[in-house]
């Protein structure tokens, strides 16, 4: 899942919302199992190359005057691209990453493993998803690049699940 989920996200430029996957077995096969990615009737695209970016699905996109920046513009990967660096510190792409692709998965039904460190399935899938991420990434630019989206996203996802986990301890 996670594998598949980085490319989508950084290969196929999609917001992954709403997909689910599956895992069938192959009649008259011996061992053979299938795995498929399906549902992506609410998917967004997005794309790195437009200079002013508005998400295929509206929902992905971000305003930033809601979250009081000075900057009402819809912002995407572009914006976040040409910044010199895409740290865990960067404001700006840590917003759209959380808007854009964060959210989806944290509301997705619970197809995926919570992303709580340490837990193994959950470590499994961060692998999966990096790896997925970077498959035949060859440009070391571009890789970079890459790999700092894809890490971003992953603090981002466990940032906010931390976060959803000590408010129902409180409850």
């Amino acid at each position: 899942m996670g594998n598949m989920l980085g490319k989508i996200h950084w290969k196929g430029r999609n917001d992954a919302r709403g997909i689910a996957f599956v895992m069938a077995g192959r009649m008259l096969s011996i061992g053979g199992i299938s795995f498929w990615t399906i549902d992506f009737n609410e998917t967004g695209a997005f794309a790195d190359e437009n200079p002013n970016p508005i998400c295929a699905n509206p929902t992905s996109s971000v305003e930033l005057a809601d979250h009081n920046v000075s900057v009402a513009t819809p912002i995407g990967p572009s914006d976040i691209s040409s910044h010199d660096a895409i740290t865990a510190d960067n404001d700006v792409a840590r917003l759209w990453i959380k808007k854009a692709l964060a959210k989806p998965f944290l509301y997705n039904d619970p197809y995926y493993p919570r992303p709580r460190p340490g837990e193994v399935l959950y470590e499994e899938f961060r692998k999966g998803y990096l790896a997925g991420a970077m498959e035949k990434t060859t440009n070391s630019l571009v890789h970079d690049k890459v790999l700092a989206r894809a890490q971003l996203f992953l603090s981002v996802v466990e940032s906010m699940q931390r976060d959803m986990d000590e408010r129902n301890m409180v409850k």
